[in-house]
């Protein structure tokens, strides 16, 4: 009787080592995908944090190129006030010596 015994003894360590095998491979394998997607959740949560920073740095781009544009349009603008101020300074000047030479002309009449 001792080598039924055996026999089942034997089954059984076989079925548990089977069982074993199994849930390990499953805890292998469990591992292994949380693994995969923490990798995963990494690199992206990365992209994103690199896309922020560089949508932060572009918008400065922006409002600095718009500063600048705005500028260089106020530095042109005042140029050409002072192109017209100093037509319209020329040209009272010339009114003004041109009344004066007629009030001259009519008083020596």
């Amino acid at each position: 009787m001792k080598k039924p015994t055996a026999r089942k003894t034997g089954r059984a360590t076989t079925k548990r080592e089977k069982v074993m095998h199994d849930a390990k491979k499953i805890q292998e394998i469990s591992i292994g995908t949380l693994t995969a997607w923490a990798d995963a959740n990494q690199r992206i949560l990365r992209e994103l944090a690199e896309l922020s920073a560089t949508t932060a740095k572009e918008g400065v781009r922006l409002y600095a190129e718009m500063q600048q544009s705005g500028l260089e349009a106020l530095t042109r603008t005042a140029e050409r006030m002072a192109v017209t101020v100093e037509q319209s300074g020329k040209g009272i000047q010339q009114s003004l010596s041109e009344a004066v030479t007629k009030v001259k002309e009519a008083c020596a009449a």
